[in-house]
């Protein structure tokens, strides 16, 4: 199936009603805002740089790592527990299932071999945080922007958002709609996802 035809079977939606969705929010994103959205991924990657220098250890395994300790973490937080993990092996206050799966990158030949087949967007996280912008970290709040069921205060109910996710091809569709629109507009599509994740969590919505 296309991703169009994903997107409508298990959506209720289309490509192009989530392209223009996406550019919307984008629309609305201050000077500021856009700037902030430019740097969040190279200011990630000086993060995961030293994170590396810490722990003795390849960049590559230090975005793995930061990367499996995103789940439900706040980025300071995240932060943190990946400076404690590769220096102590251990992360107080963090979640233990992402302590685990951080661990096993820290230890494998491959720490890549870490992600399971399922965990497309922390594997997009760790892409991004190493530079690469063709593929999108789409979170929950990457969906509700696409899929227009709002942010902040005009939050609607309706299927959670993990589960749309969750539903097959609908990662990939969303990140297609996030390409998309970064071509559009002449931008990087991590600098379209970043900035508009801006926007939502200000809770500014059309």
């Amino acid at each position: 199936m296309t991703h169009n035809l994903i997107l409508k079977d298990k959506v209720g939606t289309t490509l192009g009603m989530c392209t223009r969705r996406i550019l919307a929010t984008y629309r609305q994103a201050t000077r500021s805002d856009l700037d902030y959205g430019r740097r969040w991924y190279a200011d990630g990657h000086d993060h995961v740089i030293d994170i590396a220098r810490m722990g003795g250890i390849s960049v590559e395994r230090a975005a793995i790592v930061v990367a499996h300790m995103s789940p439900r973490t706040q980025w300071s937080a995240n932060l943190t527990g990946a400076r404690s993990l590769v220096t102590t092996r251990t992360a107080p206050g963090c979640m233990g299932a992402n302590i685990d799966r951080a661990l096993r990158a820290m230890d494998a030949e491959d720490p890549w071999s870490t992600f399971t087949p399922d965990a497309r967007k922390i594997h997009r996280f760790a892409r991004n945080l190493l530079g690469d912008t063709s593929v999108i970290t789409v979170d929950v709040w990457a969906v509700r922007i696409a899929t227009g069921r709002g942010y902040g205060a005009k939050l609607r109910q309706g299927d959670r958002v993990e589960t749309l996710l969750s539903r097959t091809g609908v990662y990939d569709a969303m990140e297609r709609a996030y390409l998309n629109a970064a071509k559009i507009i002449g931008e990087i599509g991590t600098t379209v996802q970043a900035a508009t994740w801006i926007v939502a969590r200000n809770g500014r919505h059309n």
